[in-house]
């Protein structure tokens, strides 16, 4: 799989871009993620999956804060960074924006699919979406669709380059 998204950024083209992206998802399997109850902010930790749309799939108990603060307010954002990288080092990381929800039908299907490819140990407990429907797990799936980023990557674009890109989807 191969993220498929067009940004017409002005300086770096969509292939650089769409593979510095995927390499910092790859790398990475959790992230922190910061949703909104009224006017206080609330942050978190979650592991994700992804796929060629950037949509990031979560598996969250509907009781907790954060899958509560959704239903009232589907604005999530998210980094995705490796947190043991050397402060004098280049760095690496991703700020996604966008709004996020709980999964159904055939978005279910493939967060399924997509978080059973990442984390195999899953499959003790569920191996189709109709586990899901029937209570298996407490847990339920979330995608987060991504409306805008900043994308942070010195080795390949520079020194202190944050890039903000809106991504445009086929389809």
């Amino acid at each position: 799989m191969s993220l498929s998204l067009t940004y017409s950024h002005p300086k770096h083209s969509d292939a650089a871009l769409n593979e510095s992206i995927q390499s910092i998802l790859e790398a990475n399997e959790l992230m922190g993620m910061a949703t909104v109850r009224g006017s206080e902010a609330y942050v978190n930790t979650a592991y994700f999956a992804f796929n060629d749309q950037l949509d990031i799939f979560l598996l969250c108990e509907p009781t907790t804060q954060h899958s509560q603060n959704l239903i009232g307010n589907a604005s999530m954002a998210a980094t995705i960074f490796d947190s043991h990288q050397p402060w004098t080092a280049d760095k690496r990381g991703l700020q996604l924006f966008g709004k996020c929800q709980m999964a159904t039908g055939v978005v279910l299907g493939e967060a399924v699919g997509r978080y059973l490819k990442r984390f195999v140990g899953l499959k003790q407990w569920v191996s189709s979406p109709d586990d899901i429907l029937r209570g298996a797990i407490n847990s339920k799936f979330y995608v987060m669709r991504v409306n805008s980023l900043k994308l942070f990557d010195e080795p390949r674009f520079g020194k202190e380059q944050f890039i903000t890109l809106t991504p445009k989807r086929d389809g």
